[in-house]
Formats: C-alpha cells, structure tokens, sequence
C-alpha cells in the first residue's frame, strides 16, 4: 500500500509540467479569437469591484478608502476558493475519458485544476494592485506579510477539499447541483464581506 502511495505521489510530481501545459493551454483557449483575452477576467472583475464597492461603502456609510481594498481582495480570493469548489465537483466526471483509457495518478487533475485558477487569480491580482494604488493603506506590517503562507494555506487546503468534493461528485452526482446552488449563499454570508471588515 504504502509502495503504491509512494509510486503514485513520484509519477504525479513527474507529471507536473504536463499539468501546466493543460492549465495553460485550457486558459487560453477560453479565450480564443477573444480581444481581451484573458484580460475579460480582469475587467469582469473591475467591473464588480467598481459597482459593489462604492454602491456598499455608500450604503453602509463606511470610508471608500477603507472599504473598497478590503473588498477587492475579498472578492478575488472568493473567486479562487468558488471556482475551486464549484469545478472541482465535475473534474473527476469530465476527465472520466482519460481516467478510463490513460493510466494516470488521479491526484494530478485537482492540481491540474489548482494551477488554472491560481492563474485566473494572478490575472485578477491586478485589480488588487490598482486598487491600492489609488487607495493605499495607511500603513504595511507584519500582517499584510501573512497573506503570503495564507495564500500557500489556503491551496493546500483548497487541494483535499477539491480532490474530496471530486470523489463524492463522481459517485453522488446531485452534488454538483447542490454546491453551484449554496456557492452564491455562502458568498453573501462570507465574513469578509462585512462592512467592518478593512486593510488597513
């Protein structure tokens, strides 16, 4: 058992770069014979930035300056953690082809899937950036410097929550369903998304 473990782990890290390739490869060809490209990612992102930030902070009567960086990136570390979740229902039923006729380590399609949304999220990491260009902190410490390990937190935890959602989907596919139905709840119940919550 242990020897299948070990030979399944060394072919899936030998595989890594074909992960890649896939991820890269799919990235694109989203948006072929697109203007934008990838970059439609961007702007949706903008887009929703832009309206939620300052109809809430208006709503709320909260400091635009204070708010709409808490958002921001509250909403583009959303996107990572949902498209996660909601894809990783289906990523063992979509590549049931290749699962059926390849001999593949079946690891290797959750982080085929990690690394296309981690590219998606570096993609939106530069609504991030504009948004403290033109609303910068008051101050940078020791805990924006946490984000980094979170970041690595949060993908490893991203990981076995995929590969588990996968197997459950695979066998029980009203799952699927039922995860793109409670994804917008939770998205609405997320603590980040409190008018309390800042950057600074």
């Amino acid at each position: 058992m242990l020897k299948a473990v070990s030979n399944d782990a060394l072919e899936t890290i030998d595989r890594l770069p074909l992960a890649f390739h896939f991820a890269w490869s799919d990235t694109k060809a989203r948006y072929r014979r697109s203007l934008l490209g990838p970059m439609w990612l961007v702007l949706t992102t903008a887009i929703g930035v832009a309206g939620l930030g300052f109809l809430w902070s208006t709503l709320f009567k909260v400091d635009k300056a204070v708010f709409v960086p808490s958002l921001t990136v509250g909403i583009v570390v959303w996107q990572l953690i949902s498209g996660c979740i909601i894809e990783g229902s289906t990523i063992f039923v979509r590549q049931a082809n290749i699962i059926r006729n390849i001999k593949t380590p079946y690891i290797i399609f959750p982080i085929y899937l990690l690394i296309r949304q981690l590219i998606n999220f570096t993609h939106n990491l530069v609504i991030v950036v504009l948004v403290l260009i033109i609303f910068p902190p008051a101050s940078m410490g020791v805990q924006q410097l946490l984000l980094i390990p979170g970041l690595f937190l949060l993908v490893g935890n991203l990981f076995w929550v995929v590969t588990l959602i996968g197997l459950l989907s695979a066998r029980f596919r009203d799952l699927e369903q039922f995860i793109v139905a409670i994804m917008p709840l939770l998205f609405s119940e997320s603590g980040h998304l409190s008018p309390g919550a800042t950057w600074h």
